[in-house]
């Protein structure tokens, strides 16, 4: 009896963590830019309905920024437009459709040794797992291998919550903006919908 119990415990326990995998999955999105010439790639996270955080520098168009396009975890594409921006390189953007929906949770607890995974939607959706190395008052760094395009992609903590969004990487380690410093950009103000780059 307890043999079985323990094997329907290891099975729940199993499909929690997949559970979890996956929402962090349905919360990371691309996020493609189209500018007058070029365009570029990155990547984002739903913070709540209608919002998405990324990098600024990935809206960064050189001469006019025309579009935005958000591609979700089920392959559906939304246009987004520029709404705010704090200092350190994060930006949110207003997803116009009203059918995008989706929501997250966050926190500020984080410490140097935590395990931290982050979604890759660039790279088809791959989830990596490091640890904190360093915390400051504006940035996490993590040993997580980054690649070019993941500028946007979201750090969770092993309860599924973002810590933080990527925005460089070095070598075998990433660095965040952690939640503590653009979290007034998820609700304390209306959508600037017809915001352009400043």
């Amino acid at each position: 009896m307890r043999k079985i119990t323990a094997i329907l415990l290891f099975i729940f326990l199993a499909s929690c963590a997949n559970y979890s995998v996956l929402q962090q999955k349905q919360s990371a999105v691309s996020v493609n830019v189209f500018c007058a010439k070029g365009g570029f790639s990155g990547s984002g996270v739903i913070i709540s309905n209608k919002y998405v955080i990324t990098a600024k520098h990935v809206l960064k168009c050189k001469d006019e920024l025309r579009t935005i396009h958000v591609k979700t975890f089920d392959g559906e594409v939304f246009e987004a437009v520029f709404d705010k921006e704090v200092q350190d390189d994060v930006a949110r953007l207003f997803v116009t459709s009203s059918d995008f929906r989706n929501s997250v949770f966050l926190t500020e607890t984080v410490s140097v040794g935590d395990t931290v995974c982050a979604v890759f939607p660039r790279r088809g959706y791959k989830q990596f797992c490091g640890a904190v190395t360093k915390k400051f008052t504006d940035r996490i760094h993590a040993k997580i291998s980054g690649e070019f395009g993941d500028s946007g992609s979201p750090l969770f903590d092993e309860d599924g919550r973002i810590v933080g969004i990527l925005i460089t990487r070095y070598g075998e380690f990433v660095t965040a903006v952690p939640v503590w410093v653009w979290k007034t950009l998820e609700v304390t103000s209306e959508p600037n919908v017809f915001g352009v780059w400043p």
